[in-house]
């Protein structure tokens, strides 16, 4: 009997592939998320000191801090924003992730039932063997030897 060879094989290496690229997508949105939350917590820090700094300033000054406390508005609902735009990536990541790991389960497991199939029909012809050496040997025995 021939030896076993997966016939997609080459198939199940691209999943493979395809399913370590999508593991590797996930964590890299994950580390980017990392630092986007350290990022927003950090601008949303600069932000309330400015609001708790409040003092009374010059009216020539007033519009200069305003347009300072909107700038640091912006930034904190930008990193926010941005957080955001992460969280929906590593939505569509993991379920990238999914789908690949499922695809490659998939044929891993037609990989092992082929597998097991294989080996079945090689006991079965290793029967089939034995059984025909028997029968041969029992045919060309002679009729009074025990």
């Amino acid at each position: 009997m021939k030896a076993y060879r997966f016939g997609l094989a080459a198939v199940a290496q691209v999943r493979r592939g395809q399913a370590l690229q999508a593991r590797q997508e996930v964590a890299r949105i994950l580390r980017q998320m990392e630092r986007a939350f350290a990022d927003e917590a950090c601008r949303a820090q600069l932000y309330q000191g400015f609001l708790e700094s409040e003092q009374p300033v010059p009216g020539h000054a007033f519009m200069a801090r305003f347009e300072q406390g909107e700038r640091l508005a912006a930034t904190v609902a930008g990193a926010a924003r941005r957080r955001h735009e992460l969280e929906g990536q590593l939505s569509q990541a993991r379920q990238a992730a999914l789908q690949a790991e499922r695809n490659l389960a998939l044929l891993e497991k037609l990989d092992q039932r082929r597998r097991h199939e294989w080996v079945l029909a090689a006991q079965r012809e290793d029967a089939a063997i034995l059984d025909e050496f028997a029968t041969v040997r029992a045919a060309t025995r002679p009729k009074g030897a025990a």
